[in-house]
């Protein structure tokens, strides 16, 4: 088991940039910036506990 204290911040990747936003923000997540989000980059997002949350935008990759 890991003693985990706290967490500096997560990436999640989405699609849907606008409902996506509207979803964290009802979670106490604030917009801070769009880093190129149709380029694959995150958007940031800061809760007022200090979490910041990257929503990763869609993968320019071929698997």
């Amino acid at each position: 088991m890991l003693d985990i204290e706290s967490v500096n911040h997560i990436g999640i990747r989405i699609y849907d940039k606008a409902r996506s936003v509207a979803f964290y923000e009802n979670f106490g997540f604030a917009f801070r910036g769009d880093t190129g989000f149709e380029e694959g980059q995150p958007i940031v997002m800061r809760h007022p506990s200090g979490v910041m949350l990257n929503l990763v935008g869609p993968s320019l990759g071929k698997l």
